[in-house]
């Protein structure tokens, strides 16, 4: 009986124990199921927000891009140079002058391109550009030479990807993701063509899903297979696993398995619906998150053995723990870029109403709008003053730290940051910068106009302190708040100014307003003197001159020193021409490059230096070439004397003519040279001639005179006796 009952309980035991460990199983397998299901939708999560700010930046530099594409085809300049057969130098200058503006009024834009189909032409502002104009023939870039010429097989603003071979100012293969516009009311490749590139570069430097070192791969595709790397560790993925990801891009995120991996996939539609822009990435190496699935087989083992039950529960339990921090912690980090992400937006939107109609006041609407974003009372009748900080230079140290466009962007914050709390004593009621190197503020007018002066000085030294950073500052008139747009495009346009005053500087709007009353000019006996002294090679004060003109046209309005500056240049190419020519060079100093450089000169001392290099230049060249040169002449001009002695109207007059220099020049140089006027060594070639004809034919004297080139026998008798001592006839007896 006891032995029954004991085999009895055994077998319930057994029972017990055997369903314990069925329940415990099941149980363990629901609960990692569960975690499995909820850690892919948590990770897929994670890889959107991820993908959201790459999206975020390439919507910034596609509409970056169609904005400039907007203002090009509204710019009287820029259309001359697409609508004109033929340009003027004035406006081919100015023409390129705003090309090169907008091209470095953006820093995602790498080049800009315009095909005038009328003249044949192509105008080009590039780094990668020794000129500004090309021929499509001879232009560096024959893929887009060849594009804008026949672009029927594109849309406009639709993303092109290609690669450009240059040459400067290095070797180098570079990828592009190039735009272009034309009008599409003209017939198929008859109009002309505007081309922006962008380098895929920015892309990889901007969009930050794919940390360095970190094994994800992120690149644009579309529909049809086609694919382009932007960043990441492709030597990762089989080209079969890209082929198969991309033929399900229509289904937006998701996860897949392949070649016994599971990875992630999140998409989305970019610059215009054209193209994808997708974001794969093995789970293993998507987030701390995943961590917890490496102790799944570990949980599993431990569940099922029931002896350590307790101690698998709480470990179970610690590792729930530790795996919510992970958690937490990732979490903070999204909410953190969410909160970078609406900075940016908030910034954009305030630079949307400051960008907006300055012949417009804010509605009450939009003013509504900005109050909210600025957290600041809705007062449109508020008297503001506007003050612009336009950043001049870095100290080197400083460029290199922040020299991608996210860092650059945490120095203007810090910079607007800083200024807020120099400018303490002042209402600021809001703050922040632009895409270009400026910070803006709008502090509440005080009557201490005098105090709102010191207090810039004092920001412009401290951030120069602190940042090594030196810059400009603007500062608009008092106006009402709701005017704000028109102020800051009123400091917008007087921006250029800036190359005239020393960075540092404080320009007020009645400086601004001076300014552009007055129109220098530059003096004539200057003009003069300048040309005078290079043509004699007197260098030190050329320079002088040159110093004494600049300081005389930065007087003025920034107009007319654009004018001035333009006259300048065409000036000093005319008189290095004629020092040239003077000193039988070929053209070698090229005075067109210092044009095409003039637009990116950010200060007067920067100009000054070009000037004076030219001039420096010269005189090394002329310098030079001068022994060697001189010498050459003076046998071309024995040379020409020998083979023309016997012309009766032969003079120093008609070698110029032939040498191409001047004759009062040729006259001193071959003087200084040969120890014999002109006229003396012409005079020597005759007789020489003369007497050669007296000793070997039977000629008249009188022919004689007439063959040698004299037309008066007298003179000739006279000449003959005093070089050879006796008369023709006495000469040819004796020989």
């Amino acid at each position: 009986m006891k032995n029954t009952i004991l085999k009895k309980f055994h077998n319930i035991f057994i029972l017990y124990f055997v369903s314990i460990l069925i329940v415990l199983a099941v149980s363990v397998y629901s609960l990692m199921h569960l975690f499995e299901t909820a850690t892919q939708k948590q990770l897929l999560s994670y890889g959107q927000i991820a993908l959201d700010s790459d999206v975020l930046y390439i919507n910034t530099i596609t509409n970056s891009v169609k904005d400039i594409f907007d203002s090009i085809s509204f710019d009287s300049q820029i259309s001359k140079l697409l609508n004109y057969e033929s340009i003027q130098a004035s406006d081919l200058y100015l023409g390129l002058q705003r090309l090169r503006t907008y091209a470095d009024s953006n820093v995602f834009i790498d080049s800009i391109y315009i095909y005038n189909r009328s003249d044949d032409t192509i105008y080009v502002s590039s780094p990668n550009a020794l000129e500004a104009v090309y021929s499509p023939s001879d232009f560096y870039d024959e893929g887009a030479s060849d594009l804008m010429e026949h672009y029927s097989a594109y849309k406009n603003m639709q993303p092109i990807f290609r690669r450009i071979e240059v040459t400067y100012p290095d070797e180098s293969v570079s990828s592009y993701v190039s735009f272009i516009r034309y009008n599409t009311l003209k017939p198929t490749n008859h109009s002309d063509v505007v081309m922006i590139n962008v380098k895929l570069d920015i892309f990889s430097q901007l969009l930050s899903s794919v940390p360095e070192n970190n094994n994800r791969l992120l690149l644009f595709a579309d529909s049809a297979g086609w694919y382009e790397v932007i960043a990441g560790s492709r030597a990762s993925y089989s080209e079969h696993t890209i082929e198969t990801v991309l033929q399900k891009l229509n289904e937006g995120s998701f996860d897949i398995r392949l070649e016994d991996k599971h990875y992630i996939v999140c998409s989305q539609r970019v610059m215009s619906s054209a193209i994808h822009i997708v974001l794969i990435a093995d789970e293993s190496t998507m987030s701390t998150i995943t961590q917890a699935k490496g102790y799944s087989h570990s949980l599993m083992l431990l569940a099922l053995l029931f002896a350590v039950c307790i101690i698998a529960t709480i470990s179970v339990i610690k590792r729930i723990i530790r795996i919510n921090a992970l958690h937490k912690s990732t979490m903070a980090n999204l909410q953190k870029e969410k909160l970078e992400l609406s900075f940016e937006n908030k910034r954009r939107q305030i630079l949307v109403y400051f960008h907006g109609n300055s012949s417009e006041e804010i509605s009450d609407n939009d003013m509504a709008d900005l109050c909210g974003l600025i957290g600041h009372e809705n007062n449109a009748s508020l008297r503001t003053v506007l003050i612009l900080l336009s950043i001049n230079s870095y100290h080197s140290k400083i460029s290199l730290r922040y020299e991608r466009v996210k860092d650059r962007n945490v120095l203007k914050y810090d910079i607007c940051k800083t200024a807020e709390e120099v400018m303490s004593g002042f209402q600021v009621v809001c703050s922040t910068f632009d895409d270009n190197e400026n910070c803006f503020f709008v502090v509440q007018k005080m009557e201490d106009q005098c105090g709102l002066i010191e207090a810039l000085a004092n920001v412009s030294n401290f951030i120069k302190e602190k940042y090594s950073v030196t810059a400009t500052i603007f500062v608009s008139a008092d106006t009402e708040f709701s005017k704000l747009p028109s102020s800051y495009a009123e400091l917008s346009k007087h921006l250029p100014y800036k190359t005239l005053y020393e960075p540092g500087s404080i320009i007020t709007s009645d400086m601004l307003d001076a300014r552009e009353m007055f129109t220098c000019s530059i003096p004539d006996v200057l003009s003069r003197r300048l040309s005078q002294n290079i043509l004699q090679l007197n260098v030190a004060m050329a320079i002088l001159d040159l110093k004494e003109i600049l300081e005389i046209i930065s007087k003025g309005s920034y107009k007319s020193f654009q004018l001035n500056l333009f006259q300048l240049v065409v000036d000093l190419d005319d008189v290095l021409s004629k020092l040239q020519v003077n000193n039988g060079i070929e053209k070698t100093i090229y005075i067109d490059v210092l044009l095409y450089n003039l637009t990116s000169f950010e200060t007067l001392d920067s100009i000054y230096k070009a000037f004076e290099a030219v001039i420096l230049q010269a005189e090394q060249i002329v310098m030079q070439n001068k022994n060697s040169h001189q010498a050459n002449i003076i046998t071309q001009m024995q040379d020409i004397i020998r083979n023309n002695y016997f012309m009766k109207d032969f003079s120093i007059v008609i070698v110029s003519e032939q040498i191409g220099m001047n004759a009062s020049y040729l006259g001193k140089l071959f003087k200084r040279s040969t120890g014999l006027t002109f006229i003396e060594f012409l005079h020597e070639e005759r007789m020489a001639a003369a007497c050669n004809l007296l000793e070997t034919t039977d000629m008249k004297i009188v022919e004689i005179v007439s063959t040698v080139g004299y037309s008066d026998v007298p003179y000739f008798y006279k000449l003959f006796k005093k070089v050879n001592g006796c008369t023709p006839m006495s000469y040819r007896q004796k020989h």
